[in-house]
């Protein structure tokens, strides 16, 4: 009779847990940030790096910057330890006689060593960081060494100004004084103080008397009125030559009054401030050309602003401006006033917008002032919902951007503006271009796509310095003979129009690059499109746009395929998926994921892809295990890594770790047993793994062994594929459907009580239900409708058409967006160097020291990581806690180590007379392997010396395998139990791991009597349950049932229920599905003598299940909990 073990949590081991990590900018650089942050004990010590991060005390993977950990929220003290370990076990312990047969074996605390991981933590710790030094001084003067008179030059010196003053840096250094040395200091040009820790400066600062530019950005200077003359002393208005003042980021109120004595200021910062308002002695600053006010909280600004004559540039990106004086026209050098317009539209409701569009009322919000600005360079009114123009006299004006707006034309004046460069008409409601767009002889770029246009005027042709043409959607059936007048022309853009053909005249634009005449109707190309002979390649990219010549998406026959199948003009477009593969730019490694049922032929078509020849698998001897990895470039160059998943339901648990939504899915199943019956184990099943797991992913579906199939059924098999995938594919789409309107129904239930019972909390659970459902709506399963019917067997039947599908796919952008990238060559040497390392993983830390070599720093690092994980040379799990640290530079390694664990041969393996490394490396005698196979066939639970012996083949040392230990649960597949420091008993039936995925046993009566003999009168119990209307994937109990050993102390599993206890309370987790409803469901009961506890305990469980199920991204969940546990915040609905 085998026991189920009970576990306890060890009181001498502290635990902790990971949050999720994020990448920060330095510490140092958001000094006055940090000074607002309750947490902080504000002192001049705290801003240096160094001491910082002893209170961020997680250091961001990328740029060793410390991140703030937010606290989830406060939990009552329960006298749970825990501790910096991130590992997943319970304490271990002596075991208990058993109360009744069969009651499982109870580990009592205090048995277990505390064991020193050598495994990254899950949250990193900050490293120490020194900061940069200042750079040494040199200096270079100018010399005149001929006895002629020669005008004398000043070279300008690394620490002196062009006319020899001093420049002094003194950034990031913690001060929180200015030095006495430094204002003794005279001729001193440019001083940079920023990022330190300054509240004021001394009335002795009238001593720099040259000073030009002062740097106070990133202090935390004082002025808490408007005639504060604390931080900036009123001596300061003594400094005459002062031209360039930054004070941005300083946690300002007021801006200090000192300020505007400043006249000969010509640059003034004080952006990220919190002002609000700008006072009207701004009009003092009369010599001001450069005034930056961005993320200030001002909403206008004042009419004495106009006194600023010299003023060229007014920054307000990120206010929200309600209104501009009309003083601004009398600034005649105004050239730039950047601020988001699409703040005056902020009143506008859905059905004033319906009326503008629609042109039943004329807008009118945007300011009449902004149009007359006569210096203004730069005009952006995109989507600001305007239906009218008024005359505009900014006669300076350069660029005109009005795109995303419900304009049907333009008034006449825009016609006259000389300096016009860019006119963006794009995504509007124009049916007709006037001919007077040929006055506008300056301009260089002309966007008139997503609108109504069907001709276009002669008069374009008299645009001699247009560049670019973009009349990509619109409805034009012919262009204009005149259009050869565009001699500069080096874009033009007429994808998605009613072309027939092209004017021969096209041919004269000599300096076209690309020409786009993608989704049209033309039939023939004219014959002298070889003189365009800057066309140098097709259908490619540059700059993230497309480059060349595009003719996908028309019916053309003149020339037939085979001849414009090139990118020569004598033989365009010869073989055009040849060419098209060839040509195509920084085309990047892809992954194919390899899926289907056991023995459906997935191997033999792999091996077949790769080798060009038939080599058939030996039938279910010669089966994939886990996940087998193979490169394979193709005829054309196409470089791929497949992945071939074993089908083999042992292997489940470990898919979501390989998965991939970038990769190309090829879904595999065997043609010759294809059945309306078979359809679910052989195709549904791997659909609906993907909507759980990759929504969005490319899918093609393969049929293999068709030479066992009658020659006429094979199209009928095939279309009855199409069927029945189309038909659950919009089953699916229909179930997302009506939970998204049953969501809609709930919440504005919810909505309307939610003043009334604060139920707030369970209002934000449903929105964000209700925002990841319209993400899987918006994003479905790209299945593609051609099916490829291959066989294995000698002349890969089929085989060749579906390689020549592969290619296409691999270059297609619309599918995969990523793989045409241009990847920095130091990035493969980065790559290269990785491989050179040693062991299975690499610290975070390890892998920046390597990439210092390469001269690849934070943001490049990660962007290379991901690059490196997305052709499949290294795993990087940055989304899963403690696993973000590490970095899996030998992938082969780590499915090695998953794939002793999870294996479909257990039976042949666990043979003791066959296996002889169960006498030699685990020293099991014949009864004792018999009772260890027992306990891990019927719930999973590994000892030691079975460890030993799955893990035989990867030699693993002692230190090396209690790594490991640490190590494997952080894939949230099992969890460790600690061994007692004095062994007792059995070894080989003390489990060390423990596999849920294996525990065979359900709970049935079991659980009853275990949960009615632990029943407390005086107790309560709390309980709520997560609803899955769209199902609960396998393995996601199993994952929630390993990560909960975080929390417990003793814990007794089953294959469906967990009954766990803690200091205070007992803790139940049961899954359930209802067939009458078709609804999974995951049940959480709590028990204790005190409701505080319960909530606790709730707060604690429904965290750790959020962590696991976000990571579920076609998960749909609702909650369903007793009022008060939202009102109390008692649930963690989102991680």
């Amino acid at each position: 009779m085998i026991k189920k073990a009970r576990f306890q949590r060890d009181p001498q081991v502290h635990y902790v847990e990971t949050g999720n990590k994020s990448f920060l900018k330095f510490l140092d650089m958001h000094s006055s940030a940090a000074q607002q942050h309750k947490c902080f004990k504000i002192c001049p010590c705290l801003f240096s790096f160094k001491s910082s991060l002893l209170y961020y005390n997680i250091t961001d993977p990328f740029t060793k910057s410390p991140r703030k950990t937010m606290p989830e929220s406060p939990k009552p003290n329960s006298g749970k330890k825990q501790s910096p370990s991130p590992i997943r076990r319970g304490g271990s312990g002596k075991s208990a006689s058993p109360k009744k047969s069969p009651s499982p074996v109870r580990y009592k605390k205090g048995e277990s060593p505390n064991r020193r991981s050598k495994s990254p933590p899950k949250s990193g710790k900050g490293r120490e960081s020194k900061s940069p030094s200042t750079p040494k001084s040199g200096r270079e003067r100018g010399r005149s060494g001929s006895t002629k008179k020669k005008k004398e030059v000043r070279v300008k010196s690394p620490d002196t100004t062009e006319d020899g003053l001093k420049i002094v840096k003194k950034r990031r250094e913690g001060l929180t004084i200015i030095p006495v040395t430094l204002l003794g200091e005279k001729d001193i040009g440019e001083l940079y103080l920023s990022g330190n820790n300054l509240t004021s400066l001394p009335p002795t600062i009238m001593r720099w008397t040259s000073l030009r530019k002062l740097d106070l950005s990133k202090n935390g200077i004082q002025c808490k009125g408007p005639n504060d003359f604390y931080g900036l002393p009123q001596e300061m208005g003594t400094l005459n030559n002062l031209e360039d003042l930054n004070i941005s980021e300083c946690n300002l109120m007021y801006i200090p009054p000192v300020i505007w004595q400043l006249t000969h200021l010509k640059f003034l910062d004080v952006s990220r401030n919190k002002f609000n308002i700008l006072l009207p002695e701004i009009g003092n600053l009369t010599s001001l050309q450069k005034l930056n006010l961005k993320h200030t909280n001002i909403c206008s600004l004042p009419p004495e602003i106009a006194y600023c004559q010299e003023l060229e540039e007014i920054l307000l990106w990120g206010n929200t401006i309600e209104s501009l004086p009309e003083t601004l026209t009398e600034m005649l050098k105004l050239k730039t006033l950047a601020l988001n317009y699409q703040s005056f539209c902020g009143v506008i409701d859905e059905h004033t917008e319906t009326m503008y569009r629609k042109g039943q009322i004329i807008t009118q919000h945007i300011p009449g002032v902004v149009f007359e600005l006569p210096c203004m360079e730069t005009l952006d009114l995109e989507n600001t919902k305007i239906n009218n123009l008024p005359d505009t006299y900014n006669l300076n004006l350069k660029d005109l951007i009005l795109r995303k707006n419900f304009l049907d034309s333009l008034p006449s004046s825009v016609y006259n503006l000389n300096h016009l460069t860019l006119i963006d008409l794009s995504y509007n409601l124009v049916k007709k271009l006037p001919e007077e767009i040929g006055r506008v002889v300056s301009l260089e770029k002309l966007r008139l796509d997503n609108n109504q246009l069907t001709t276009l005027p002669d008069n374009i042709g008299l645009l001699h310095n247009l560049e670019e043409l973009d009349l990509a959607s619109n409805q034009i059936q012919s262009l204009p003979q005149t259009i050869n007048g565009l001699k500069s022309l080096k874009y033009l853009i007429l994808e998605k129009n009613q072309l027939t053909e092209l004017p021969d005249e096209i041919c004269e634009l000599l300096e076209l690059e690309t020409l786009d005449i993608t989704e049209n109707k033309i039939h023939t190309l004219p014959m002298k499109l070889h003189q365009l002979v800057k066309l140098r390649d097709s259908h490619g990219y540059r700059n993230l746009r497309r480059h060349g010549l595009w003719l996908y998406k028309n019916p053309l026959v003149q020339p037939p395929p085979n001849v414009w199948r090139t990118d020569k003009p004598e033989k365009i477009f010869d073989y055009l998926k040849k060419l098209a593969i060839i040509k195509t730019e920084n085309l990047q490694r892809q992954k194919i994921l390899v899926l289907g049922e056991t023995q459906c032929g997935k191997t033999s078509f792999v091996r077949g892809l790769v080798h060009h020849k038939s080599i058939l698998t030996k039938a279910k001897t010669d089966k994939t295990a886990f996940v087998e990895q193979t490169l394979w470039r193709t005829e054309n160059a196409v470089e791929l890594i497949i992945n071939d998943f074993g089908g083999d339901p042992s292997y489940t648990i470990g898919y979501p770790l390989f998965l991939d939504n970038k990769a190309m899915v090829l879904v595999v199943y065997d043609h010759s047993t294809y059945s309306t019956e078979t359809h679910k184990s052989a195709i549904g099943q791997w659909i609906e793994l993907l909507n759980q797991y990759t929504p969005g992913a490319v899918i093609k579906l393969v049929g293999t062994k068709t030479d066992l199939c009658e020659e006429e059924t094979i199209d009928e098999t095939t279309q009855l594929v199409k069927d029945l995938t189309e038909k659950q594919l919009e089953n699916y789409k229909n179930k997302l459907l009506k939970e998204q309107k049953s969501l809609e129904t709930e919440i504005a239930h919810v909505r309307s009580q939610v003043s009334s019972d604060g139920n707030q909390d369970y209002l934000q659970h449903l929105e964000l239900q209700k925002e990841n459902l319209e993400n899987l709506i918006k994003h479905p399963l790209k299945m593609l409708p051609d099916v490829a019917t291959i066989s294995s067997i000698d002349g890969l039947p089929g085989v060749s058409d579906l390689i020549n599908s592969i290619e296409l796919m691999a270059i297609d952008t619309t599918l995969f967006p990523h793989a045409q990238r241009c990847i920095p060559s130091h990035w493969n040497n980065l790559r290269a160097e990785l491989k050179r390392q040693e062991g299975y993983y690499l610290k975070l830390e390890e892998v920046k020291e390597i990439a210092k070599k390469f001269d690849i720093h934070d943001q490049e690092l990660e962007d290379c990581i991901h690059y490196l994980h997305d052709v499949g040379e290294v795993l990087w799990f940055h989304n899963l806690i403690g696993l973000a640290l590490i970095l899996f530079h030998k992938p082969r390694l780590l499915v090695e180590l998953i794939t002793a664990l999870y294996r479909h041969d257990f039976n042949s393996f666990l043979n003791f007379e066959k296996n002889k490394v169960f006498m030699s490396k685990g020293n099991l005698s014949p009864k004792d392997f018999s009772e260890a196979v027992e306990i891990f066939q019927k719930n999973g639970q590994i000892s030691r010396p079975m460890l030993n012996c799955f893990w035989f083949y990867q030699n693993l040392s002692y230190d090396k395998l209690n790594e490991l230990l640490d190590l494997m649960p952080m894939f949230d597949v099992c969890y460790t139990v600690p061994e007692p420091e004095i062994p007792k008993g059995k070894i080989h039936t003390k489990p060390l791991m423990v596999l849920p995925w294996y525990n065979q046993e359900y709970s049935g009566t079991d659980l009853t009597e275990i949960w009615e003999d632990n029943k407390d009168k005086s107790e309560y119990t709390v309980s709520l349950s997560y609803n899955f209307p769209l199902g609960l994937p396998s393995g996601v109990f199993e994952r929630i049932s390993a990560t909960m050993q975080d929390i417990i102390l003793e814990r007794i599993d089953w294959k469906d229920a967990v009954y766990a206890t803690t200091d205070f309370e007992k803790l139940l987790i049961k899954r359930s599905h209802d067939n009458e409803l078709d609804l999974d469901t995951l049940t959480l009961t709590v028990k204790a003598d005190d409701l505080s506890n319960i909530e606790c305990l709730i707060k604690e469980a429904t965290l750790i299940i959020s962590k696991v199920l976000v990571r579920t991204n076609g998960l749909i969940w609702r909650i369903r909990a007793d009022k008060n546990l939202w009102k109390n915040n008692s649930i963690c609905f989102h991680p």
